[in-house]
């Protein structure tokens, strides 16, 4: 039971923190290229980076946490090409939408 409660704690802290670096370096490239974006673009790069995190902890922070079980298995690896082709499109599309 600890180490459910544990394990889900780091997965909302691990997921926020890396939400909220990746987020601001993206929106920091974008700035310094000068390409502007809209909210409706950062929302976009909001959604991208939380695959990206998502894609993180299920293929490498999930073994290294609390919980110990039969259900750890990584992603597929056409599921995460698929992901990673679905986070570049996002991150293209963003600056375009107003």
């Amino acid at each position: 039971m600890i180490r459910g409660s544990l394990e889900l704690l780091r997965v909302v802290l691990i997921v926020f923190i890396l939400n909220a670096v990746l987020t601001y370096v993206i929106s920091v490239v974008y700035h310094l290229l000068g390409i502007p974006i809209s909210l409706i673009g950062s929302t976009l790069v909001f959604v991208a980076t939380l695959i990206v995190a998502f894609m993180l902890y299920r293929n490498k922070f999930q073994f290294h946490g609390f919980y110990r079980g039969k259900s750890l298995v990584k992603l597929s690896e056409k599921t995460t090409r698929v992901l990673i082709i679905i986070v570049a499109a996002l991150l293209i599309v963003a600056p375009f939408l107003k």
